[in-house]
């Protein structure tokens, strides 16, 4: 047999792929806030109210309900950052502008302001008798100072390394009611971090004890026993929630979380309320009292939008609720109310189709099912592709039997996954993946005959064999392998099989010269792929004759 030769030739541009989805307004499981970021969160049992601050980055106050609804927005707060409660006094701390204000928590305005040196960044606010205690100064740069403002009179303190305290990178502090002449203060900016305990019984910081604290990779959060004598901290690192001894800042127990907490509460009975920056994991444990178990745990989905922030998170006056703040970069945050006792939810998925071809619509359909009603409950449908990240493809209100539906067009192997994110009064559920195997269109054409007959293609010897092969989607680059086949009696034999590299427009063609009389057939396959089936043309026939 003569020998068969390969040549290409240009090819034909192949039309791009588009995507499908959606981008909700608002997104489920919470009320969105007016600001990104976050100052600061204070429960109002008086009121039934929790307040929460926009941070340095804004200049409001939201002041919600105990479901999560917007009671009103305080605003002209330039940097409302830490706060503090006291009876019916709120104090906010303003990064921005460098004062004390002081709200009214029954009419909610403002009804005193105090001037103060200039608050370091996210620095907490504490009140421990008639003194409110905080940190100014710059941060990194070892200038940050302890300070206190009187609030009977408006006398304004501050200690350094001058007036027997000490000078901070940038100043954390950390004090309990039940404790009310202690005030633990340490660097925000180090890791590991020093604690430093002080006694201000006589109203200036006098330095009674110090521990550094090794294993911790700077506090994010602290939050003390019902009696003062015990703190739990969240931390970077280690993955847990630390115990110490307030007495002498020994470490005696700890909380395994995960990774990373970022807040930590603790009930009179010894609950303990946890908060983590988790993506793929719940982002809310709830321990009970000396157990290392975690009894529930709450979890809101994927998404920016959806990580817990640091010191985000309290409890309401009975317990119930879990009050949490969540955000991302450029999103505005969100508040959300869990409830401890929140009911079961299950959501599954189930598409129309488990194998296509590449650019055909499946149907896709979540379930959400729980105990009562439906009404008003959201559900998002997610899909990862060729086992990339994943993204949202539709969140809508489920119909009355529970349901989501949504229909695209999938190109490569695809999974879909159902996300149900709770609403406090029910627990967040997320389906199993149902995936959608895909097979790609792969096309080939014969050209350069002079006739047809029958299923064959004509070809006078001497003339060249053209086969174009086109692969959708566009897979530039990969290899199309080429079979060529000869008709030996009722058999049909390989002549070559080679590989060619797809070109940018995603075809190839290539051609065979001096081919000997006889019947031939010619396919192009495109094999496998993490994310497709692959696919082979069908055979083309050729008959070479004089």
């Amino acid at each position: 047999m003569r020998r068969v030769a390969l040549a290409v030739l240009c090819a034909v541009t192949v039309g791009t792929v588009g995507t499908v989805g959606t981008t909700p307004a608002q997104a489920a499981g919470g009320t969105t806030l007016p600001f990104e970021g976050f100052g600061g969160m204070v429960v109002d049992a008086q009121h039934d109210h929790v307040f929460v601050s926009s941070g340095a980055g804004g200049s409001s106050i939201s002041v919600l309900n105990f479901s999560g609804a917007v009671v009103k927005t305080i605003t002209g707060e330039p940097g409302a950052s830490a706060m503090a409660l006291d009876g019916t006094n709120l104090y906010v701390l303003l990064a921005n502008s460098a004062a004390v204000d002081v709200i009214d928590t029954t009419t909610l305005t403002e009804t005193d302001s105090f001037s103060v040196p200039l608050p370091g960044d996210g620095t907490q606010l504490v009140k421990l008798g008639d003194r409110l205690w905080f940190g100014t100064g710059e941060c990194s740069s070892w200038g940050g100072k302890l300070t206190s403002l009187d609030v009977t009179d408006g006398t304004v303190n501050s200690y350094g390394s001058a007036e027997g305290a000490r000078d901070f990178d940038c100043t954390g502090l950390a004090a309990s009611d039940a404790a009310p002449t202690t005030l633990l203060t340490y660097d925000m900016g180090l890791s590991p971090p020093t604690i430093y305990k002080y006694d201000i019984s006589s109203g200036a910081p006098v330095l009674t004890d110090d521990q550094r604290m090794e294993a911790s990779a700077g506090f994010r959060d602290i939050a003390f026993s019902a009696d003062g004598t015990k703190m739990y901290t969240a931390s970077g690192a280690p993955y847990e929630i630390e115990v110490f001894n307030v007495s002498d800042l020994s470490k005696i127990g700890s909380l395994p979380t995960g990774a990373y907490p970022t807040a930590v509460e603790v009930a009179p009975d010894g609950t303990v309320a946890a908060g983590k920056d988790a993506s793929y994991d719940p982002d809310v444990l709830l321990f009970p009292a000396g157990d290392s178990t975690p009894e529930k745990s709450f979890d809101f989905g994927e998404g920016t939008q959806n990580n817990l922030l640091s010191g985000a998170l309290k409890l309401s006056p009975d317990q119930e609720k879990v009050f949490v703040v969540t955000g991302g970069f450029r999103e505005k945050s969100m508040f959300r109310v869990l409830a401890k006792n929140a009911k079961p939810t299950s959501t599954s998925i189930e598409v129309s189709k488990s194998k296509v071809r590449s650019g055909a619509q499946v149907t896709v359909t979540g379930k959400l099912s729980m105990e009562g009603a439906l009404a008003g409950q959201s559900l998002a449908i997610y899909k990862s592709v060729g086992g990339g990240s994943k993204t949202l493809v539709k969140r809508a209100k489920v119909t009355t039997g529970g349901k989501v539906t949504a229909t695209l067009r999938v190109r490569e192997k695809t999974a879909f996954t159902a996300v149900y994110e709770g609403d406090g009064l029910h627990l967040p559920s997320k389906s199993r993946a149902k995936t959608v195997n895909v097979l790609i269109v792969t096309t080939a054409r014969m050209s350069g005959f002079y006739d047809t007959k029958d299923k064959y293609r004509l070809y006078h010897y001497g003339d060249n064999v053209f086969l174009t092969a086109t692969v959708s989607p566009n897979f530039a680059g990969s290899p199309i392998k080429f079979v060529v086949q000869i008709r030996s009696g009722s058999s049909w034999n390989t002549v070559t099989a080679q590989e060619f590299a797809l070109d940018g427009s995603s075809h190839f063609t290539m051609f065979l010269m001096n081919m000997p009389r006889g019947e031939y057939r010619e396919k192009a396959v495109f094999p496998a792929g993490t994310g497709h089936l692959g696919d082979a043309s069908p055979w083309q026939y050729v008959k070479v004759t004089a």
